[in-house]
């Protein structure tokens, strides 16, 4: 007479791994797509106007001198410092007279600088398509 085989119920080895995957991979998923849900859809647009409002801010007074399609020179009367705008890979980059600096706006493509109604006139194409375009308020 043959021997029967009792086979227990429980997990082998192979599923536990194959059932840790589809949860790991699953939890990746999840996260990924709250990523994606959280990024504002508006999130180019907003960071060019907090640059614009950065550089209209009192606290500065910036006077803007000789705006070329590279990079503009800002002149600050409250601190009686110069700073220069830039595009330095992809990212805008406020810098000071040494040699630090602070990225203002990331993922552009292109940046101009130009004169316009006697303001100065800043455009900024993202690396999207996206397109914006603003007249500064110059302090006196």
């Amino acid at each position: 007479m043959p021997k029967i085989r009792n086979h227990s119920g429980g997990f082998l080895l192979a599923e536990t791994i194959v059932s840790m995957a589809i949860i790991i991979f699953s939890f990746g998923i999840l996260l990924w797509n709250l990523k994606i849900v959280n990024t504002p859809a508006n999130y180019q647009q907003i960071s060019f106007y907090r640059f614009i409002s950065l550089i209209e801010n009192d606290k500065f007074k910036f006077k803007f001198e000789n705006p070329k399609k590279q990079g503009i020179l800002l002149d600050s009367k409250s601190n009686n410092k110069y700073y220069r705008i830039k595009k330095v890979k992809n990212i805008v980059t406020l810098a000071g007279e040494t040699n630090g600096y602070i990225p203002l706006v990331q993922n552009v493509k292109k940046i101009e600088f130009s004169k316009a109604k006697d303001r100065p006139e800043i455009t900024v194409i993202f690396e999207n398509g996206e397109r914006y375009r603003a007249l500064v308020s110059s302090k006196k």
